[in-house]
């Protein structure tokens, strides 16, 4: 009877511990990596109770399971009575079935976890990334995270134990670049982390450092220039705009050090709402620059304290929701935001401004509602994941290069309704077919013929195009614009009618591909650095026509070495040469003569099409 008391006494014991343990609501500590861990007021502590005639009573219902007071037996257990299973905790009350004994066990979990933004509904727990790559620390018991491996999530939960053993430290370089990742969760298990560990992840907007953490190396946060939010409950000293503790506290706007917070003194103030939106406020105007939670998708808010607001340079969000009454997506509102891979704008939207979306690198989609009347210049520039884009019938203007660069790009399509823009085989050009605005340089194809018709090669319009080889201009065109064929780096070939009166600044800038050009008759004059760094020209036929040759209008051309001018040296003379042409005047010149030449030097003629040296 005495063990039986025992018994009964360790069962009501295990139980209370085990109700008490889940407490942490308004009374109760903070869970485990700073989360809430689940109310005891949720559970039921269970009563455990005698019968007169000897059987377990469990929550007032009798068992058919007799208590025994065997003091020797090789016991055989089998569940007699499952007293909690969650994915976190199953304790089972177990039974001898030899004689009968009661005894209650803690087992491996056996229900999987309901993740909800990386958190467990029903425990806590945290989800671990999946991609992660550990290696073994020296002393055998103990693991480091060396790097990002296969894992593609932007917020990463770093666990507390792998294989078993406990994660120590965060290795050198081990997330260095991850420009995407908004969120890190460092476990109490961390004791370090190495050198250069966040180095430019410049998408990370707010940190957590336990009290675990007793050392942090060189250069770790260093160039993470969005990392607003810094919470610092560990012994080490955290300073706003310090280079110390690896540039941790470096580009921090509010710090909050073992309860106490600072806030950066540059002029502006600072919040950060409790859903974990951070303002700036100067001169009464309101500031949405960060975002400092983990969840992979928010709605931004509609107000601060009741105030408007503009985005400015927003950092650390993955899918954005615009709420329904923002009327303009402002300049720079989400400039360099790489971790940013989808929005929703709602149809109040009436204008997205100068670059928007600038070298949103992550970016792979966006719907531009009906509302929109304008989207500025540089809007989407370098967006590089950005696979298409419609313009709707709304649009009435599109300022300069506001797709340049993005690399992905195959598709840029416009409702046929729109009576100031239209799109061609998914090219980009004015209504009346005159100018062509932008080529989707994410496309495929080797070669491209310009429809006729085509007066105009606009300002940056094939820029960045790695895949043609080729490009045919029809003799409607009249003017090239700068930069026009920037940085083509495999067009090899490409035939300038003799339509064509000028050729714009840098028009030709990085064809390091471009072997031979021919200008035509029509040109008079040639921009600065038309072929700059054509670093593969060899020779180049100039027409008597030109008047003009911009300065370094042939820098960097190392291989040019022939020069074929349809004038006379005289009439060479009187070309206007700009500086930094050394490539060009150093070449071999040949000047144009239609017959055998009587006089000593270097002439040339045509031969069924082909340049013939006399």
């Amino acid at each position: 009877m005495k063990r039986l008391l025992l018994l009964l006494l360790c069962l009501l014991v295990t139980f209370s511990l085990a109700a008490c343990a889940g407490m942490t609501g308004p009374q109760g500590e903070q869970g485990i990596q700073g989360l809430p861990g689940k109310d005891g007021k949720d559970g039921i502590t269970p009563t455990i109770e005698i019968s007169a005639d000897g059987y377990w009573i469990i929550n007032g219902v009798k068992t058919e399971h007799c208590v025994c007071d065997c003091n020797k037996c090789e016991h055989s257990y089998v569940t007699a009575y499952v007293l909690e299973s969650t994915c976190a905790l199953r304790k089972v009350l177990r039974e001898c079935e030899i004689c009968g004994y009661l005894t209650v066990l803690d087992e491996e979990p056996v229900a999987e976890h309901n993740y909800v933004d990386r958190v467990c509904t029903v425990c806590g727990a945290l989800d671990p990334n999946k991609g992660l790559e550990f290696t073994l620390n020296s002393n055998k018991s103990s693991y480091s995270v060396i790097g990002i491996g296969t894992c593609t999530d932007s917020d990463i939960v770093i666990p507390c134990t792998y294989n078993g053993l406990p994660v120590t430290s965060i290795g050198d370089r081990a997330f260095r670049d991850c420009d995407s990742l908004t969120s890190i969760t460092i476990p109490d298990s961390v004791t370090s982390i190495g050198s250069e560990a966040f180095y430019y992840c410049t998408s990370l907007t707010s940190i957590t450092i336990p009290d675990s953490v007793t050392s942090i190396d060189y250069f770790a946060f260093y160039s993470c220039n969005s990392l607003y939010v810094v919470y610092n409950y560990s012994n080490l000293s955290f300073e706003i705009g310090s280079l110390a503790n690896g540039d941790v506290a470096c580009y921090a706007k509010i710090l909050v050090d073992n309860g106490v917070t600072t806030y950066k003194n540059d002029g502006y103030e600072y919040i950060l709402t409790d859903d974990n939106f951070l303002f700036r406020l100067q001169n009464n105007k309101y500031e949405l620059i960060a975002y400092c939670g983990s969840n992979d998708t928010v709605t931004l808010p509609e107000s601060i304290n009741g105030n408007k607001y503009e985005i400015y340079d927003m950092r650390g969000v993955v899918n954005v929701i615009i709420p329904s009454g923002v009327i303009s997506i402002g300049d720079d509102a989400f400039s360099s935001c790489a971790s940013l891979t989808s929005i929703t704008i709602p149809d109040s939207v009436t204008s997205i401004g100068y670059r928007a979306f600038y070298s949103c690198d992550s970016l792979t989609s966006i719907t531009i509602p009906d509302s929109v009347t304008s989207i500025g210049s540089i809007a989407f520039y370098s967006c590089d994941s950005l696979t298409s884009i419609t313009i709707p019938d709304s649009v009435t203007s599109i300022g300069s290069i506001a797709f340049y660069s993005c690399d992905s790009l195959t598709s840029i399509m416009v409702d046929e309704n729109n009576q100031y823009y239209k799109s061609i085989d998914g090219n980009l050009y004015t209504k009346d077919g005159k100018t062509l605005i932008q080529y989707a340089i994410g496309k495929k194809d080797t070669s491209f013929t310009i429809p006729s018709g085509v007066t105009s090669i606009g300002y940056e319009a094939f820029s960045s195009c790695d895949s043609l080889t080729s490009i045919t201009i029809p003799d409607s065109v009249t003017s090239i614009g700068s930069y026009a064929f920037e940085y083509c780096a495999s067009l090899t070939s490409i035939t300038i009618p003799d339509s064509v009166t000028s050729i714009g600044s840098e028009a030709f800038w990085g064809c390091d591909s471009l072997t031979s050009i021919t200008i035509p008759d029509s040109v008079t004059s040639i921009g600065y650095e038309a072929f700059y760094k054509c670093e593969s020209l060899t020779s180049i036929t100039i027409p008597d026509s030109v008047t003009s040759i911009g300065s370094d209008a042939f820098w960097g051309c190392y291989s040019l070495k022939t020069v074929y001018y349809t004038g006379t040296e005289s009439e060479w003379e009187n070309i206007s040469i700009g500086s930094s042409n050394s490539y060009l005047i150093n070449a071999t010149r040949y000047y144009y003569s239609e017959t055998a030449p009587t006089a000593s030097g270097n002439y040339w003629h045509y031969v069924d099409g082909e340049i013939v040296v006399w």
